[in-house]
């Protein structure tokens, strides 16, 4: 299977000699490991690097690869160029972010060994950041922990007998610490007693017999017998009793997880002073290391860095934080976990209502007028929600949703756009809008392998020519387009999308979801707009309280719902997406926020469409 990967070098080649980011090297550790064939063709994008930059050196002379401008107008127009590095582009789609593109090298690889890394069900790293501890640990916190190692110089080291090392470091360590907690621990804990009693059995033997080649006494050979007896292992017993030590990350096998890690703990130990006393501070890591280092693949790989250690005081000393930290299996106590929230009490909905009413604004949506009905009949199987494997029960509902989307678009695109389809799953919206639309470019964009795979076999079914997916987080996609849309983008996700449609003039067509999963992350503050953080003074934690309220908003014609508590529900909806609708218009936009019809297709039937003023 032929696919090219595409990264990011901040300097020419120079005697196979390049200065790379952290992402590139690790994604070349990835490379050299799983021996990638000729199928993969390497193409290193020449960038202009930011003041702050971490250059990493690399002989890269074991590789064949081409040099490409990355300002070069041609290839600006690539499909490559429109996700951050480090990008795979293969004939099913176009791969982003740096343990998603890791997963698509052992992929492309297609060979039984590689594949091993992936692990259990092909599981390691399959999830995104956003749901992943490991993941986000990766991709995220161990490369931010490495940028911040490689900018270390001799004055952070002066004068001091000890350095505090970084959080990373020692939420790994205590980590190894623990039990192994994976999908298949329970046969890894029965192979484990298989292999511990056949060994106990060998030595048995072998101390069975004396010298002269004798049988011991029968009592000795009966209490050395029952040491060897195998342990059966249930299924009930608890899985922290089980015992089973980490000898990699994920247990006793080699996964990708460790593949990426070791290539970033191989150049930060390179990196930092004293070594040794850097391998008594974490004794547990560094075994870890060692076990890895025994493996061939990682001393070739490991060869292309020539970075160059810290030359400090030879006597420095290493200390651990002394916090507490979670396990690495368990949930970022850092991320936000709306089903773990503090229940919101109704005076607060209603003295941070009363701020709001007090903007005297026109807080309401309205219900947007159905003109343009799709005939379904004429529309091929594998566009409808019937082609998606819909349950049948959902299927009226799905449709009336994307009814009223698809009509926004049709209501604003103009032929050549390139309409991007944001949180696409199974590509619902977006392959409707591709098959109504064949002279636009529309692009799926989701970070869900498995939804995407499930995308890509109905476009290649229907032989869609116009269609383009893209398995990635939002924030990796940088690209230009015309129009953005976004069938139920959970919480934050909503406020992302509209955030990449504004930087890049485009037009939006919005229906948000999960409102109480609205959180504050370093780019998306709350509230959105000026009017209400400003002129309102409505502060973060009274913003939230109106947002929770939000997912209040049942369907009252079920009659299992307060009806009272759903108006207020509905009421909140529209005071969050006014405030949506207030911070694109301050941008430059105007805006509609409309419902869809039925009003019953959906509790959140909330619509917002905004198009550049003129």
């Amino acid at each position: 299977m032929a696919g090219k990967i595409y990264l990011e070098i901040l300097s020419d080649v120079n005697k196979n000699k390049v200065e790379v980011t952290i992402e590139t090297y690790v994604t070349l550790f990835v490379y050299r490991f799983i021996r990638c064939d000729e199928n993969i063709s390497i193409y290193l994008i020449r960038s202009v690097p930011k003041d702050n930059s971490t250059k990493i050196t690399v002989d890269v002379s074991g590789f064949k690869f081409h040099v490409i401008d990355g300002s070069n107008s041609d290839f600006q127009n690539e499909a490559a160029a429109l996700v951050k590095y480090p990008v795979i582009v293969n004939d099913k789609c176009v791969i982003a972010g740096l343990c998603a593109v890791c997963r698509g090298l052992v992929k492309l690889v297609n060979d039984n060994e590689a594949n091993k890394l992936l692990g259990f069900k092909e599981g390691c790293l399959q999830a995104p950041s956003e749901t992943s501890t490991w993941t986000k640990f990766c991709e995220i916190d161990v490369i931010n922990c490495t940028d911040t190692v490689l900018k270390l110089n001799a004055k952070h080291f002066e004068g001091k007998k000890s350095f505090q090392l970084f959080d990373e470091f020692v939420r790994f360590e205590k980590h190894l610490a623990l039990p192994v907690r994976i999908h298949n621990v329970y046969k890894v804990a029965r192979d484990l007693a298989k292999e511990k009693t056949t060994q106990a059995k060998l030595v048995q033997q072998f101390e069975q017999f004396g010298v002269d080649g004798r049988e011991k006494t029968p009592r000795l050979n009966k209490q050395r017998k029952s040491k060897a007896n195998f342990v059966e292992i249930s299924s009930s017993t608890p899985q922290d009793q089980l015992n089973i030590p980490h000898t990699f990350a994920e247990g006793q096998d080699v996964h990708l997880v460790d593949i990426i890690m070791y290539a970033c703990y191989f150049l930060m130990f390179k990196t930092l002073p004293n070594t040794q006393s850097l391998s008594m501070s974490l004794p547990l890591t560094t075994k870890w290391m060692s076990a890895l280092r025994a493996k061939a693949e990682l001393k070739s790989s490991s060869s292309i860095l020539l970075q160059n250690q810290l030359v400090v005081a030879d006597d420095i000393a290493y200390n651990c934080p002394s916090k507490e930290f979670e396990s690495l299996y368990k949930s970022d106590p850092k991320r936000y976990k709306p089903k773990a929230r503090i229940f919101t009490k109704q005076s607060e909905i209603i003295a941070s209502l009363d701020k709001v009413n007090a903007l005297n604004l026109n807080i309401a949506s309205l219900p947007m007028t159905v003109t343009n009905q799709i005939n379904w009949s004429t529309v091929p199987y594998q566009a409808l929600p019937e082609g998606g494997k819909l349950p049948e029960k959902r299927l009226n509902r799905k449709k009336h949703q994307l009814e009223c989307l698809a009509q926004c678009v049709l209501t604003i695109e103009k032929p050549g756009d390139r309409i991007v389809d944001f949180c696409s799953g199974a590509g619902h919206l977006g392959i409707l809008l591709a098959y109504l639309l064949p002279d636009c470019q529309i692009i799926l964009l989701e970070n869900k392998e498995e939804s995407l795979m499930r995308a890509r076999e109905r476009v290649d079914l229907l032989k869609l020519d116009n269609v383009h997916l893209f398995q990635c987080n939002l924030d990796y996609f940088i690209g230009s387009f015309n129009i953005g849309c976004s069938l139920h983008a959970c919480g934050v996700a909503t406020d992302i999308v509209l955030s990449l449609c504004i930087n890049q003039r485009a037009n939006f067509v919005c229906c948000p979801c999960c409102y109480g999963g609205i959180h504050t992350i370093p780019h998306i503050q709350y509230p959105r707009s000026a009017t209400f953080r400003t002129d309102g003074g409505i502060l973060d934690t009274e913003y939230m309280h109106i947002a929770h309220c939000s997912d209040q908003a049942h369907d009252v014609n079920k009659g299992e719902c307060n009806v009272e508590k759903s108006e207020q529900g509905q009421f909140c909806m529209d005071v969050v997406d006014t405030d949506r609708k207030l911070m694109a218009e301050e941008c430059g936009y105007k805006v509609q926020l409309l419902r869809l019809v039925p009003e019953d297709c959906t509790p959140k039937n909330r619509l917002l469409v905004g198009a550049i003023a003129v």
